[in-house]
């Protein structure tokens, strides 16, 4: 199951409200800590561009880390308790793949 799939079924299992909130994946939940603004959005270019958006994807993985870590802790629905273990692991897996992409990146000019 992919990372949003799993965050949004976590999200389900723990028993939040499905209509206060929209899918869980990257483009859609604009309030959500680490979501670059439409300002942001608008001035990128290139290898700043890219950069940019691999340091906000990890900002933003790490946020679902934290709400996942969190699950861990104080669930009380076990199907919740292990799907936030695999969130955890999925996220945790992502934001390496992504730190790698970071420093493939050329340096700026």
């Amino acid at each position: 199951m992919p990372g949003a799939e799993r965050t949004n079924a976590l999200r389900d299992t723990c028993g939040a409200d499905p209509g206060a909130t929209e899918d869980l994946d990257h483009g859609s939940r604009a309030g959500m800590s680490g979501m670059m603004s439409e300002a942001d959005i608008s001035t990128l270019e290139g290898t700043e561009a890219a950069r940019l958006h691999l340091e906000q994807m990890i900002v933003h993985d790490e946020g679902q880390v934290e709400m996942a870590h969190l699950q861990v802790a104080q669930g009380q629905n076990l199907e919740g308790v292990e799907l936030a273990r695999h969130v955890v692991e999925d996220q945790e897996a992502e934001i390496a793949e992504i730190e790698r992409m970071l420093q493939e990146l050329p340096e700026a000019s």
